[in-house]
């Protein structure tokens, strides 16, 4: 067991219902920047958490536990110094049997790298495409200079077919 979760960096999660304490193992306090002997409680878990993703994730706790629904959300986890990871938890509620939650167990893994290497594809994507814009704007652009000398062009030479027919028309002159 031990072996695997070092080799695969995730970390488990074991929680009693109601929520009191929370077991968590080392890896899973390094993604909420906590001590390995931390004790940790469902306040730490959501003190450690971006404010933004509290409430969703509030939510998706609620709803597995009342669904019977996987649990699986990503989330931000702060550091006291600012420093955010993104954690993926995936897990579920287990029941008694008479029907009531009884256990909320699941696995973190760390997904930081992979959110940079997103935003990073967002930003290339967005700078491509602002790229495409401005390289369709210029094609364009040149198109219309190319349409306008054509025309130019064009009126240029019929006034030269113009001017050859009246040349032809003219009674030659006299010496």
């Amino acid at each position: 067991f031990d072996l695997v979760a070092n080799a695969t960096e995730v970390g488990f999660w074991f929680c009693d219902l109601p929520f009191d304490k929370l077991t968590w193992d080392s890896r899973v306090k390094e993604h909420f920047w906590l001590a390995p002997d931390a004790e940790v409680t469902i306040h730490t878990f959501y003190e450690c958490l971006h404010p933004d993703d509290r409430e969703p994730t509030r939510q998706a706790i609620a709803r597995s536990n009342e669904s019977d629904l996987p649990y699986d959300i990503e989330y931000r986890t702060v550091a006291p110094d600012g420093r955010e990871k993104w954690i993926r938890a995936m897990g579920r509620t287990f029941y008694d049997e008479a029907g009531n939650p009884r256990r909320f167990d699941g696995v973190t893994l760390d997904i930081t790298n992979l959110k940079h290497a997103e935003e990073s594809h967002r930003k290339l994507a967005e700078t491509l495409e602002q790229e495409v814009r401005t390289r369709t704007r210029q094609l364009e652009e040149r198109t219309a200079d190319v349409v306008r000398q054509a025309e130019q062009l064009r009126d240029l030479s019929r006034r030269v077919l113009q001017a050859q027919e009246w040349s032809y028309e003219l009674p030659a002159s006299a010496d």
